[in-house]
């Protein structure tokens, strides 16, 4: 472990769906604090969050492998799939939004990105493009029918 900064991994080598997270810190007089957390206890943080069809929350390591993954519906999925993709449109930046195409499910969405500090973990939330851009079209649509109607 680097000084002064604390790792956060999964270990998936039991079971998938039941992943053991493994938290290490360091000590300032040297050594470190190891916690293993069951995945299942780490899903409850999360509960509260209420995503809609098709939208995600992860997180994942400076590398892009998911340490966290969570599907508005339920669909199977893979650690093994690396979210480079994100990780790259993040750059240096502490957060940015970009808009790509989901690995998992083909689904493109628009995600926000944002990188915790101590440990370059990125936490990623997903929305369906076409569901985040809907309201924008129906005030156009609106304004359109409007201007029709006036022109007329």
């Amino acid at each position: 472990i680097k000084q002064k900064t604390w790792t956060f991994t999964t270990d998936r080598t039991e079971s998938e769906e039941h992943p053991i997270f493994t938290i290490a810190s360091p000590l300032k007089n040297g050594g470190m604090v190891l916690a293993q957390i069951n995945g299942e206890s780490v899903k409850e943080l999360f509960n509260d969050i209420e995503l809609g069809e098709n939208s995600v929350l992860s997180i994942m390591n400076k590398d892009g492998r998911i340490l966290y993954r969570r599907k508005g519906d339920e669909t199977l999925f893979t650690s093994e799939i690396i979210g480079t993709s994100l990780i790259e449109s993040l750059g240096d930046d502490q957060t940015t939004i970009t808009e790509i195409e989901s690995p998992y499910d083909g689904i493109e969405r628009v995600y926000g990105l944002a990188r915790t500090i101590r440990s370059e973990n990125v936490v990623v939330i997903g929305i369906p493009s076409q569901r985040f851009y809907e309201p924008l079209w129906n005030q156009i649509y609106q304004q359109l029918r409007v201007s029709l109607v006036i022109l007329l």
